[in-house]
């Protein structure tokens, strides 16, 4: 039947019946396919994170406090549930291999969502003649959150994805394909004849697409919220594809993680200064936050050279721990995780609201035929994927365990060599940390020359922890923390009198431990988990005079973020000698490692006093 696009034929069409659901789009077999990925995406992250399974490269100090956090409720829910441990013991070889695991289970599900993204967007260009705008309403919907699942996803994949040019290339294709196909619908959507009821199809609302000057005046809110969709999806593809075909990414930079900054990289660059003299040289979180503590730490000693008083000194103490805090959580993992909640509840309620308006379309709409059994049984693949992840994973870890067994078999001392080995916890010998690198090795008493026990040693290289002998509580703090020490002369200028909390900040460079900064991260971690969630709900559900100042305060917070860039690429031009002093400070071995290595050092610690008090 020829098409008629006006409106008195179309809704004649719809009062007779005539226009049905399209059960393969809209059923809730599709539905159901594309909301449990999504979910089991943004799960995924959430355990990554909490078991510090993330790349080095992504996460910073803030991430630290934040996951030390979920961790305790993780463990307090499986303590509740009675839930086993996947491994007792936990060292820097089980985190790599957490890492690689979780990235093959997310690349599974990452491309799963890609492909049935692609293939719902080009069927609805293929059914352009006959496809209603109820079901255009419904792909946008599934498309923005497949959008925001698989673009979330990516940061953890690019170290990997850039070794494979043909895999970079055809997942940038894809990615720009479906990019394009979803915002030019997103662009039809910005219709005055779209949801007023002058059009049923899709085809008649494109053939009639306009926008009066009037109407944009009156609804320029409306209009506003609606670009900023197609303008989120382009730049986060542009952030993507950037960062696949960048020169360098950031595990390839000059100044890694954990701030430190060695003899051959400072030999190829010959001017440590040079990375802050413009805004390329900042184009890593790792170097903008070593900057910023460069500044907390020269901020807190002008402030007491100034000798104010006691209550001021508090209170720069609390805007230093504010500001660091804040800077630390824009850039954190967590706030990427959030955005993904966000775009998660967007789509989700965009979903389920454009499935509920269906007005003039008649038929069933959650009838199970073949287009719905098909992804449902697809979800059996992400099952699959995880339950091949964590089978790899224990296979990997046993293996260290084997070797382990077998050197104990030959190892073990015999009676005369365990009457000679010296005792850990005799007075004669001490635990000194050694900053460098972490580790706490035993200072043994000057009548004593015996070696320790082989099989303790193989036990300590199991956990990450080599040559340590048994850290009680006080000393896996301090090996969690790994302060680095203060300069005499320092404690010598800064007599009593001054706040403990700003002398704190002035002299040690364990900044996730300082004062007021897990008060400060428990504050910005709930107001970013309440501001996404309610960005991504406002956003999806039309109410306009809602996503208007939540707009208003992410404006401000961005600008906040532009400007302390700017002010701290003018305070590292200002005062370059303070980053050579540190840079000298970091081949000198006095910074500490980055917040997963200390977890890391923590956790093998506490495995291995188990061990000792089995």
């Amino acid at each position: 039947m020829p098409m008629n696009c006006s409106s008195a034929w179309q809704w004649e069409l719809a009062s007779n019946g005539s226009v049905e659901f399209d059960a393969d789009i809209v059923g809730p077999g599709v539905i159901a396919s594309f909301i449990s990925a999504a979910l089991t995406a943004l799960i995924s992250l959430v355990v990554a994170y909490a078991t510090f399974s993330i790349p080095t490269e992504l996460i910073n100090d803030i991430d630290g406090v934040i996951a030390r956090g979920l961790r305790a409720i993780f463990t307090s829910l499986r303590t509740l549930l009675h839930i086993p441990s996947i491994a007792k013991t936990e060292g820097e070889e089980a985190r790599d291999e957490r890492i690689k695991v979780f990235q093959t289970f997310m690349l599974s599900i990452s491309d799963q969502v890609l492909v049935s993204e692609m293939a719902i967007l080009i069927a609805t260009f293929a059914k352009y003649d006959d496809i209603t705008i109820y079901s255009v309403n419904v792909v946008v919907a599934l498309g923005c959150l497949a959008s925001t699942v698989h673009l979330a996803m990516m940061p953890l994949l690019v170290r990997q994805m850039r070794k494979h040019r043909v895999i970079k290339a055809s997942r940038s294709i894809s990615m720009v394909i479906a990019a394009i196909m979803l915002v030019l619908l997103l662009v039809f959507q910005i219709n005055d004849t779209w949801g007023d009821g002058t059009h049923i199809y899709f085809r008649c609302a494109l053939h009639d697409w306009k926008k009066d000057a009037y109407n944009l005046s009156v609804n320029w809110i409306s209009f506003a919220v609606q670009l900023l969709v197609p303008i989120f999806i382009i730049y986060a593809n542009y952030e993507v594809i950037r960062l696949l075909y960048s020169r360098k990414s950031d595990d390839e930079t000059e100044i890694p993680s954990s701030g430190t900054v060695t003899d051959d990289q400072t030999r190829k660059r010959n001017r440590l200064s040079r990375v802050y003299d413009s805004f390329s040289g900042m184009r890593t979180y790792a170097q903008q936050s070593r900057m910023r503590r460069v500044w907390a730490r020269h901020r807190a000693r002008q402030i007491i050279q100034s000798n104010p008083s006691p209550r001021e000194q508090r209170r720069h103490a609390y805007f230093i721990a504010e500001d660091w805090v804040f800077h630390e959580c824009q850039e954190s993992f967590f706030w990427r995780i959030l955005w993904l909640l966000s775009g998660n509840l967007y789509g989700l309620f965009d979903v389920l609201t454009a499935r509920s308006n269906s007005d003039g379309i008649s038929g069933e709409r959650d009838s199970m035929g073949y287009g719905q059994i098909v992804p449902l049984v697809l979800l059996i693949l992400p099952i699959f994927a995880a339950l091949q992840s964590i089978y790899d994973y224990r296979d990997r870890i046993k293996i260290p365990e084997q070797q382990t067994d077998s050197a104990k078999e030959y190892l073990t001392p015999s009676s005369e060599d365990t009457q000679q080995v010296v005792d850990t916890q005799s007075p004669a010998s001490i635990i000194r940390l050694d900053s460098a690198n972490c580790t706490a090795p035993l200072a043994r008493s000057a009548t004593s020359a015996t070696e320790p026990d082989p099989s303790r040693s193989v036990r300590r290289r199991q956990t990450g922890l080599s040559n340590s002998p048994r850290l009680n509580d006080e000393v896996m703090m301090t090996v969690f923390s790994s302060p680095t020490l203060p300069p005499a002369e320092d404690e010598a200028h800064l007599q009593t009198g001054v706040d403990k909390s700003l002398r704190q900040w002035a002299l040690h460079d364990k900044y996730e431990e300082m004062p007021f900064v897990s008060f400060f991260a428990l504050i910005h971690s709930v107001f970013m988990l309440v501001f996404a969630s309610l960005y991504g709900w406002g956003m999806a559900s039309g109410y306009d005079y809602l996503v208007l100042p939540l707009n208003v305060i992410l404006a401000l917070i961005m600008a906040r973020r532009v400007y302390g860039s700017v002010f701290l690429w003018m305070f590292a031009r200002k005062n370059r000698h303070l980053f050579r002093e540190d840079n000298q400070s970091s081949r000198a071995g006095q910074v500490a490692p980055d917040p997963s290595q200390r977890m890391m050092y923590a956790q093998g610690a506490n495995a291995a006093a188990e061990e000792d008090e089995e």
